[in-house]
């Protein structure tokens, strides 16, 4: 059973360790990622969308009232 024991592709965030251990810390962070070539192995495989940490730990806004529909 060759390959079975390969690690995963690893991320564009491997890279930028350095970047997003200084921007958040111990914290906790929330990276978006989009997968370009499912077909292939290795890091080149996942394209970093975007950084969606505040987004992603904001509280979520308090929903709108609801409108009767009856009369």
């Amino acid at each position: 059973m060759a390959g079975r024991d390969r690690p995963g592709p690893r991320p564009k965030p491997s890279r930028h360790h350095e970047r997003l251990a200084r921007k958040h810390g111990n914290n906790s962070f929330v990276l978006l990622l989009k997968v370009v070539n499912s077909q292939a192995y290795g890091p080149d495989v996942v394209e970093l969308v975007g950084d969606v940490t505040r987004a992603a730990t904001s509280p979520l806004p308090a929903p709108a009232p609801r409108k009767s529909h009856r009369a």
